[in-house]
């Protein structure tokens, strides 16, 4: 594979993605039914409380993050070099400080996140998109709805572990990667960085929330930039999901009181706080590690 030009490749991987992606959507459609007793279509429609439903919505979730994110990053890490593994930069345990700095990075980032995202759902969109935006939240509501602490370790693992180490290796190992070798000028990584961010956002299909995507995206494509550790992005994708999980396991036990899926905690102030220590952060890093993803 490594003899083929970088765009070549690209084009190899999309195929990967649109392939796997088909074979999620066939099995959804022809064996799904079968297993279930539902088709797709009228699991989506039915009560979340009965645990059967819950559980198959899970199932179909699950089986898309791993097969059509993790299965094509790790086929064509398998073709790209004889260690995949070292492919995918996930060869190297995390050292200390740069795991500590990886998680400050995302929690110090989150008040301009927030901001951000009010400021995305202030978009003027069709209501058909708005519909959308608010089956999807639904949906997330029904998928993260805990009754026990089992449960809880359940979803963190479902929802925050599994996720980020199939979006990590699909778009920070070979995205990422392979987008800065396509870059038609000299240091172009940063310019790289933000155009993956920006297609990790878009596949999400959430327009309404797409903005924070992007600047998470960002975010964690540096830090994987900057150390050439995949398990440090996946570190800090964990904890960016996993916190969501904690808050709404909290919410629902009536331990907090504000709703952790609704914008609007932060202000002006609080952002650029945010957008300064974080570019800190990011800057501290920077001078600890060094640029290994060329």
């Amino acid at each position: 594979m490594k003899q083929y030009p970088p765009s070549f490749q690209f084009a190899i991987f999309i195929g990967f993605f649109i392939g796997f992606y088909l074979l999620y959507f066939l099995f959804l459609i022809i064996v799904f039914p079968h297993i279930s007793g539902y088709t797709i279509f009228t699991l989506q429609n039915l009560d979340s409380s009965v645990p059967k439903v819950l559980g198959y919505r899970k199932l179909t979730q699950i089986l898309y993050t791993l097969v059509v994110y993790l299965s094509p990053a790790l086929i064509f890490a398998r073709l790209a070099a004889p260690k995949p593994l070292e492919y995918l930069s996930m060869n190297r345990a995390p050292k200390f400080i740069p795991a500590i700095l990886a998680i400050l990075i995302i929690l110090v980032s989150l008040p301009m996140v927030d901001l951000s995202a009010q400021w995305n759902q202030s978009w003027h969109v069709s209501e058909t998109m708005r519909m959308q935006e608010e089956l999807a939240e639904k949906m997330t509501r029904d998928l993260l709805k805990m009754n026990s602490f089992s449960t809880l370790l359940g979803n963190i693992l479902f929802f925050a572990v599994m996720p980020a180490i199939a979006e990590e290796a699909f778009f920070r190992s070979v995205v990422q990667r392979l987008m800065i070798k396509m870059m038609p000028f000299k240091n172009g990584a940063w310019v790289a960085i933000l155009v993956t961010a920006l297609l990790f956002s878009a596949v999400h299909l959430q327009w309404l929330s797409f903005v924070p995507r992007v600047i998470l995206g960002f975010l964690l494509g540096v830090i994987y930039y900057l150390t050439g550790n995949l398990w440090l992005s996946i570190l800090a994708h964990t904890i960016n999901n996993g916190l969501q999980v904690v808050l709404m396991y909290l919410f629902q036990m009536h331990l907090m009181h504000t709703d952790p899926m609704e914008s609007g905690q932060s202000n002006w102030l609080a952002a650029l706080a945010s957008l300064v220590v974080t570019g800190l952060w990011v800057w501290v890093l920077q001078r600890r590690s060094r640029a290994a993803i060329q």
